[in-house]
């Protein structure tokens, strides 16, 4: 999804944050058996 360009520093950690969040716990990979990266590291653990 593309998002507007951020217009404050506010603005763009608000977006690096949330492209964090989606990454860590909805990214699902065929690499890691379909789990997300943090279910990975918590399984691994």
């Amino acid at each position: 999804a593309l998002h507007p360009m951020p217009k404050t520093y506010q603005e763009l950690m608000k977006f690096v944050e949330a492209g964090i969040e989606y990454f860590n716990h909805y990214n699902r990979s065929t690499q890691r058996n379909g789990l997300t990266p943090d279910e990975y590291w918590n399984k691994a653990v």
